[in-house]
């Protein structure tokens, strides 16, 4: 039995595999594929050379198609940044569960991502958008929740990768998660709550019951014991030893 459509999604998923090692702009690969594509209706008489010239098309579209979806706005937050850390005034609202830790320094710790709409760099506020990977290093009034809109005073920049092969690449972790910027708070930072009004109610709903169970875990168990079930149950992997990792 013929199968089709495989023919074109196979070339079709190795072009988005491939797509990292193309640095050609993404208008020209795609004028290319359009080219190659015609050329294989054209040659449409001669089976294997069509064939051959409709795989590389759909090949190169799927190059195309990646990198063109990487292409971010104007006004994304990562137009803000740069590869030494800036100061920075950043507002928006808080888009996952914060959740908060101690660092090899026994420092406390509060992480979490925030979907940014304003961005001030020296004297002048802009409009803008994207999602920011934040830690704050500075203690904070009251604990902070999905949901809430606030603005930070702290360090902007770019989320720096590691070159060496084998080792954790965070850059690209937070690429995989749609996040080109990182922002510190260290202590004596200011950190103010704008509002209280959640956007998403079943979502703060459900992280108020990933919240509860953390509780609970941490009240039934020992770590590292409770470490592991909390990162099997609700994803939480912050309680986690290097040896359980």
């Amino acid at each position: 039995m013929k199968r089709p459509i495989l023919y074109v999604l196979i070339p079709f998923i190795l072009g988005i595999v491939s797509s990292p090692v193309f640095r050609a702009a993404p208008s020209c690969i795609f004028f290319l594929s359009i080219l190659l594509f015609a050329a294989a209706l054209l040659s449409s008489r001669n089976n294997i050379l069509s064939h051959l010239l409709l795989y590389t098309a759909v090949l190169l579209f799927g190059i195309f198609y990646l990198q063109n979806s990487l292409i971010l706005p104007a006004d994304h937050i990562s137009r803000f940044t740069s590869d030494r850390p800036m100061k920075a005034f950043l507002e928006g609202v808080i888009s996952d569960d914060p959740v908060t830790g101690l660092t090899i320094y026994n420092k406390v710790k509060t992480d979490f991502v925030l979907n940014a709409d304003s961005v001030k760099t020296g004297d002048e506020w802009h409009k803008s958008r994207g999602l920011v990977d934040v830690s704050l290093y500075t203690p904070i009034k009251e604990p902070l929740h999905f949901g809430q809109r606030i603005i930070m005073e702290g360090m902007i920049k770019k989320p720096v990768g590691i070159n060496n092969p084998g080792l954790f690449d965070y850059e690209r972790y937070l690429a995989i998660k749609d996040i080109y910027a990182v922002f510190n708070v260290n202590e004596g930072g200011a950190v103010e709550i704008v509002s209280d009004n959640v956007y998403n109610r079943f979502k703060a709903e459900a992280y108020s019951i990933r919240n509860w169970m953390r509780v609970v875990i941490d009240r039934r168990f020992e770590a590292p014991y409770s470490g592991f079930i909390k990162a099997i149950m609700i994803l939480s992997t912050k309680d986690l030893t290097s040896e359980v990792l």
